[in-house]
């Protein structure tokens, strides 16, 4: 089990990666790491347009 440091931030509205809390970047990343597999997309709302492509 690995605790992870959450973010505060609101994400809704973000489109851009590097906008992201770092806190959620670091989060993203740490699934990539124990998956193995690249993450391409991040949706952060229910929209199409609330989808942040890497």
């Amino acid at each position: 089990l690995e605790v992870l440091p959450g973010w505060k931030e609101d994400i809704r509205g973000i489109r851009k990666y590097e906008e992201l809390p770092e806190n959620c970047r670091r989060y993203i990343e740490f699934i990539e790491e124990k998956t193995g597999f690249p993450i391409k997309m991040i949706s952060n709302g229910p929209g199409r347009e609330d989808i942040i492509y890497r």
